[in-house]
């Protein structure tokens, strides 16, 4: 999806252990695990611009998200304490950079086929151990123009960086290590406020159990839920997936295949 919209998601698609009275030294959560894009389902997400007198765009994932900004070198908020400036290198390119709180977090180099059919994004952003990654995402046009102007289909994608945490179930709960950061979560379905570089003040999780193997997760920032999605892990303990979702759009539903390792 495109940069302005996966901004907006935690950034931590992990495992929460299932509530049990019964010791959780053998929960099948535990353990290390990576993703693997070929099984992964990440594209089919749609989103459009919308271009607005004095030469601004209107950027919606046709959900939760929307924000307008002009490609003029001027910060423009988009989210909470989020704010996006654009510039125009050359005339079918746009490069984005990413401010939350006024501290550059990520940024985007999105540039226009020649036949205007395609976009073609260069997503780059620091991990929580301060490492740079760059993902890959290639767009197709499905109306509109010229332009950034239209409805856009994402058709490919390609992380710079493995999809790599570790879980360490507890009671009720689990501590999910990405990156040298660990997030304590809970199945009691009170939220679990997360902080990091990329998220906004008052983004909170809350998971609750859906069954011995998976959970129901929702995302929010405030009272304002921007993400859904169900995690689970599969009978033999080897394989967890995670089908995650925006409000509304469930139809374009991204699926995360994460294998033990």
């Amino acid at each position: 999806m495109s940069r302005l919209s996966s901004l907006f998601k935690v950034g931590v698609i992990g495992a929460v252990a299932l509530c049990a009275s019964a010791a959780l030294a053998s929960s099948p959560w535990d353990g290390t695990w990576k993703l693997n894009p070929a099984k992964s389902k990440l594209n089919g997400y749609t989103y459009s611009y919308k271009a607005l007198p004095g030469g601004k765009l209107q950027y919606s994932n046709g959900a939760q998200v929307a924000g307008s900004f002009g490609c003029d070198g001027k910060p423009y908020p988009i989210a909470a304490t989020r704010t996006i400036v654009c510039t125009r290198p050359a005339p079918r390119q746009y490069r984005y950079t990413y401010l939350n709180g006024g501290k550059a977090v990520a940024s985007s180099v999105i540039t226009l086929s020649s036949d205007g059919k395609s976009l073609h994004e260069a997503d780059t952003s620091v991990s929580p151990d301060g490492k740079p990654s760059t993902d890959l995402r290639t767009s197709t046009r499905l109306a509109g123009g010229p332009g950034l102007a239209g409805t856009w289909k994402l058709v490919d994608t390609r992380t710079g960086t493995p999809d790599i945490f570790t879980c360490r179930t507890f009671k009720c709960g689990i501590d999910f290590v990405y990156y040298k950061r660990t997030i304590h979560l809970t199945l009691d379905g009170k939220p679990s406020i997360l902080h990091g570089p990329m998220l906004a003040p008052g983004t909170i999780v809350i998971a609750t159990s859906a069954g011995p193997r998976s959970y129901m997760e929702t995302d929010k920032i405030g009272s304002n839920p921007y993400s859904y999605s169900k995690n689970t892990v599969s009978a033999d303990g080897k394989t967890m997936t995670t089908v995650i979702w925006d409000p509304g759009k469930q139809n374009e539903a991204s699926t995360y295949v994460y294998e033990k390792q």
